[in-house]
């Protein structure tokens, strides 16, 4: 079963033709993918884990404790596990595709990539509906010390079974 895109709903694709057009059409465009071993994948997990950690300890001071602490904890909760790669499936073009998603619910990164696009929306000016409490406290947010303009959240995340996935348009 292959979450078809555009809302279509579910479909049926065998397993071998799923694994054979991922490698075709994505995993084997070596321009794009690079193949890595299981140990170069982690290796390259905790150099970002490291660097992420540096970054929170330089910049402790300009973060409120709360984002301190959701970046801190996100890094110990979740150290070794890894993104997934996913596909589903276009069925609205002719020939279909598949659509490659990067999963990463469930890891350090998903935490960053939230706290990051929180941060990195464009101001909204004359903004009527100020952020609500649900979007602060899936930051970690309590108070926030940034009072000059009100931030848009919106996450460019397709709900899945095991969490929120981002993906490539």
């Amino acid at each position: 079963m292959v979450e078809a895109d555009k809302n279509l709903g579910g479909a049926i694709l065998d397993r071998s033709v799923y694994i054979s057009r991922g490698i075709k059409e994505h995993l084997g465009n070596t321009a794009v993918y690079q193949r890595l071993t299981k140990q170069q994948a982690y290796g390259f997990n905790n150099i970002l884990r490291y660097r992420m950690g540096i970054f929170v300890s330089k910049y402790r001071t300009q973060l409120t404790p709360a984002e301190t602490d959701y970046l801190y904890k996100s890094m110990l909760r979740f150290p070794d596990k890894l993104a997934r790669f996913r596909m589903s499936l276009k069925a609205h073009k002719n020939p279909w595709k598949m659509q490659p998603i990067v999963c990463c619910a469930g890891t350090f990164i998903n935490c960053l990539s939230k706290w990051l696009d929180y941060w990195l929306q464009p101001p909204v000016l004359h903004q009527k509906q100020l952020p609500t409490a649900q979007q602060h406290h899936r930051l970690g947010h309590t108070t926030t010390k940034r009072k000059t303009f009100h931030c848009r959240h919106s996450v460019n995340v397709h709900q899945h079974q095991h969490g929120p996935c981002y993906r490539s348009d």
